[in-house]
């Protein structure tokens, strides 16, 4: 196992983790707590490619890895940025044109499609390792 599939084990691990937890906070209107997660959750994201740092001077990314990174990105852009559409969409159907929505939505959206975005490029970059041409 590479890098970038450790980092994207790792990514997912933690999205699926932090996504669970913000639910349940949600559930119980926890929302200060529920930023906090978000907040670690985009910590640990973060950190990630320090945490699985190469050791010695080998090469850790050639053509065919970068290039599984770019398919990554941009497939997860398109989710996310659609994940994003859907959500607003939704929020003016549930509030109609002349409503308001708390700050806590607003959250809920950006903390959405980021969670969409992690995960669609944590999977991307998975699938590409395990069924592209070598």
């Amino acid at each position: 196992m590479n890098r970038a599939q450790k980092i994207a084990w790792f990514n997912l691990a933690v999205v699926l983790v932090g996504a669970a937890l913000v639910v349940l906070l949600a559930v119980i209107e926890a929302v200060k707590w529920m930023l906090a997660v978000l907040l670690g959750i985009v910590i640990l994201i973060g950190i990630s490619p320090f945490l699985f740092r190469g050791k010695g001077s080998h090469v850790e990314f050639d053509e065919r890895d970068q290039l599984i990174r770019l398919r990554a990105l941009f497939f997860a852009s398109f989710v996310s940025l659609w994940c994003l559409i859907l959500q607003c969409g939704i929020q003016v159907v549930k509030v109609g044109p002349r409503g308001s929505v708390p700050v806590s939505t607003l959250v809920g959206l950006a903390g959405g499609a980021l969670i969409s975005f992690v995960i669609t490029k944590s999977l991307w970059t998975l699938i590409e390792y395990r069924y592209a041409r070598k």
